[in-house]
């Protein structure tokens, strides 16, 4: 890595971070761009992070963030934008003006997903299975883009209508703490890790018998690059669509942040096609 004295030092902090994809999109993004930018990967504990984040704002301009910091990051910035603050997370962190500021990228990085893939979620009734933090980010930017129902199934009820209060209290999108089999479900997305490694041979879904050709299926899943969930969505005639599209469009929504440019629709759907080949390799 060759760096000047105008280098911008940007970087990653999780626990662990040695799986990360994030040096490898933002890299690509910087060459791509013909931006200075250097970026690495700071792996802290929860027990470390307070220092090692408080000591690296002190030469960097801006971070991802991923588990398990998205919430305790927010104690070490200055302003969190209020979906951030309402969702209660934050994925990419840049320094403006002397000042910290939050963002959070992953649920407008889904829904750039569904729109590069024609799939509007104005009027449309969504399923949604889970109810971590990535289905909080979700649920939250779907309900405040139209959409006209959301319902949440989760192991633990309360996490599910935590989220449904959130929805409730910020949107007009009805909220449905139970799955309703005679409701029309447009768009179903499974937002839980089951499917990816241990779990590849397991479904998050069984009632299969509501998708059709009309229905779109998500998964925030990319590897496997097509789940169990998503191969009996497509065999029902199902619209699919894998989670690779949502974590490389959050990724360049982050690094708009980092540069404050804006970037065409051109840019997001070529730097999708380079990172998918850097995915593959």
């Amino acid at each position: 890595m060759y760096t000047t004295s105008k280098t911008k030092l940007f970087g990653i902090f999780g626990y662990p971070v040695g799986h990360v994809m994030s040096p490898r999109l933002q890299s690509l993004l910087a060459e791509k761009t013909n931006k200075d930018i250097a970026y690495v990967a700071f792996s802290a504990s929860p027990e470390e992070f307070s220092a090692k984040f408080e000591a690296a704002k002190l030469l960097a301009s801006g971070f991802n963030i991923t588990v398990p910091h998205k919430l305790r990051v927010m104690d070490h910035l200055d302003i969190v934008d209020d979906s951030a603050k309402t969702i209660g997370a934050v994925n990419t962190v840049v320094k403006k003006d002397g000042k910290w500021y939050g963002y959070n990228t992953d649920g407008p990085g889904f829904l750039k997903s569904l729109n590069v893939n024609k799939t509007d979620v104005k009027g449309k009734n969504i399923l949604m299975l889970g109810a971590g933090g990535a289905a909080r980010a979700v649920a939250y930017t779907l309900a405040s883009n139209g959409a006209k129902s959301i319902t949440i199934t989760a192991r633990t009820q309360e996490k599910a209508d935590d989220i449904g209060a959130i929805i409730k209290a910020n949107t007009n999108t009805e909220y449905c703490g139970i799955f309703k089999p005679d409701l029309k479900y447009d768009i179903i997305i499974n937002a839980t890790p089951v499917g990816m490694h241990p779990n590849e041979d397991k479904n998050p879904f069984d009632s299969f018998d509501i998708v059709t050709e009309n229905t779109v299926c998500c998964d925030l899943i990319y590897s496997p690059w097509e789940t169990l969930f998503l191969k009996e969505a497509k065999i029902r005639g199902s619209k699919t669509i894998n989670g690779f599209g949502m974590l490389c469009y959050q990724g360049i929504l982050a690094f708009e942040h980092f540069t404050g440019e804006k970037f065409p629709n051109s840019f997001f759907e070529e730097i999708y096609e380079l990172f998918l080949k850097e995915f593959r390799k």
